[in-house]
C-alpha cells in the first residue's frame, strides 16, 4: 500500500510540473507541510488537555453533563420561593449561598470563593464549608465530601442529601413537578422573623383604656319605656307559715339617663321602705367635668355590717371603664448600633424599637397595677 501511495504522489507531482512548473510545485509542497504541522499540533494539544483532566481526578461540573433548573421551594411557615439548581447524574446540587440567603442563615464567603462560613441555629453553632479540603465542619463534627461538593462559575453547589445530614435541612425533590419541599429540625431564621413580625403587628399595648375597633354611639332619650319584669313564688311547709313572694321591676330611659324601680314583697314581713328600690343614673364618659350622676337609693360605701341603702344623690368624674395603668416611666439603655429591641411585660410583647447609630434606645413603660415583670430581647 505504501508503494502505491508513493507512485500516486509521484504522478501528481509530474502532472503539476508539466502544467504549472517547478515554482508552483515548490509553493504547493510548502503550504501542505505547514497545514499538516498545524493539524498535528492541534491534535497533540487536545490530547494533552484530555490527559490533564483525566489525571486530575476532579469531579468538577464542567466535566459532567448537567441541567440548570429553576425549582420552586416550599417552606412551612414562610411560603414559597424559586431557586436555581444543577441536576446531573440523577443528583441535585443546590447553590449554597443562594439557599442560605433566602433562608436568612448567617454566612460569609471567603475572599477566593473557596469557603463559606457562619453560624446556624444559634450563634454558638458555627459551620465552615471548605472546597479545597472537601470538608464541612458543623460545630465539632466534620463531614467529608468529595463528589457531593462542586464548583461552577465560582459558585459552590452541594448535594441536596448532605444538607439534611450536616445542617438538619431536608430537601425533598420532585423532578416531574420541579418542586423542593424544605423542612428543618430547627426554626429557620426567616420563619422566626416572620413570626416575630406577626407578633409585633398584633401585639397588645398597655393603655389607660382599651377601645374596640368599632364603637356604636349611644342615643339618649328624654323618655323611652324599656322593660317590665315580674315574678311570683310560694313555698309551703308542713305546720309552718306559707311564704309568698312577689317581685316587680320596671326599667326605662328618663331625662337622658336610666331609671330602675324594683319591688320585692314577702308576706313574712310588714311592707316597709326597704322592699322598694329605685334610682336614676346618668353616665357619659366623654364629658370632662361630670361623668356620672345618680339620684335615689344609693349603695353606701361603708365597712359596717349594716349595709342599708341611703337616699341621696351622687356626682363624680370617674369613668366607668377599668383603668389598667397608673402612669409611665422611661427606660433609657444602650446596645449595639441598629439592633432591634423588644419589650415584654409579663411575658407579653408590648412594644419594640430600633437602636440608633450610637446604640441608644428608649421605652415608655406603663406602670401597671399589681406585680409586673419586664424583659428586653435584643436582635442584631
Amino acid at each position: 500500500m505504501k508503494h502505491l501511495s508513493y507512485i500516486g504522489t509521484y504522478i501528481i507531482y509530474r502532472m503539476l510540473i508539466r502544467c504549472y512548473g517547478v515554482l508552483f510545485l515548490f509553493k504547493y509542497i510548502v503550504i501542505s507541510t505547514l497545514l499538516a504541522t498545524i493539524s498535528i499540533n492541534t491534535i497533540k494539544a487536545q490530547d494533552s488537555f484530555s490527559e490533564t483532566n483525566e489525571s486530575s481526578g476532579s469531579s468538577e461540573m464542567s466535566s459532567l453533563i448537567y441541567d440548570q433548573l429553576p425549582v420552586l421551594v416550599m417552606t412551612e411557615g414562610f411560603g414559597n420561593f424559586y431557586l436555581d439548581v444543577l441536576y446531573a447524574n440523577n443528583n441535585l446540587y443546590v447553590n449554597i449561598e443562594d439557599l442560605f440567603k433566602k433562608l436568612k442563615i448567617n454566612y460569609i464567603v471567603g475572599q477566593q470563593g473557596d469557603s463559606i462560613g457562619g453560624f446556624i441555629e444559634n450563634e454558638s453553632k458555627h459551620y465552615t464549608i471548605d472546597y479545597n479540603t472537601k470538608q464541612i465542619r458543623v460545630g465539632p463534627t466534620i463531614f467529608r465530601v468529595k463528589n457531593e461538593l462542586v464548583k461552577q462559575m465560582g459558585t459552590q453547589y452541594l448535594d441536596a442529601s448532605i444538607f439534611a445530614e450536616a445542617f438538619g435541612i431536608t430537601l425533598t425533590f420532585n423532578l416531574h413537578s420541579l418542586i423542593i419541599v424544605l423542612k428543618s429540625n430547627f426554626e429557620l431564621p426567616v420563619v422566626k422573623e416572620k413570626r416575630t413580625e406577626k407578633m409585633r403587628k398584633s401585639m397588645s399595648r398597655y393603655q389607660e383604656e382599651v377601645f374596640s375597633g368599632t364603637i356604636l354611639p349611644r342615643t339618649y332619650h328624654k323618655f323611652n319605656f324599656g322593660m317590665f319584669d315580674w315574678g311570683v313564688s310560694s313555698s309551703q311547709t308542713f305546720k309552718t307559715r306559707t311564704d309568698n313572694k312577689i317581685s316587680l321591676g320596671i326599667g326605662t330611659e328618663l331625662l337622658y339617663g336610666e331609671t330602675n324601680i324594683r319591688l320585692n314583697y314577702t308576706n313574712q314581713q310588714k311592707f316597709n321602705n326597704r322592699m322598694l328600690n329605685y334610682y336614676w343614673r346618668w353616665v357619659d364618659n366623654e364629658k370632662r367635668t361630670i361623668k356620672q350622676a345618680q339620684v335615689g337609693k344609693l349603695k353606701s360605701q361603708t365597712i359596717a355590717f349594716l349595709r342599708a341603702p341611703i337616699i341621696g344623690a351622687s356626682v363624680r368624674n370617674t369613668p366607668t371603664t377599668v383603668r389598667k395603668t397608673a402612669g409611665f416611666y422611661t427606660i433609657n439603655e444602650t446596645t449595639e448600633p441598629n439592633w432591634t429591641v423588644e419589650l415584654y411585660l409579663n411575658d407579653v410583647l408590648t412594644d419594640y424599637t430600633q437602636a440608633d447609630a450610637s446604640g441608644s434606645f428608649t421605652f415608655k413603660v406603663p406602670i401597671i397595677y399589681g406585680f409586673t415583670t419586664i424583659k428586653l430581647k435584643f436582635y442584631g
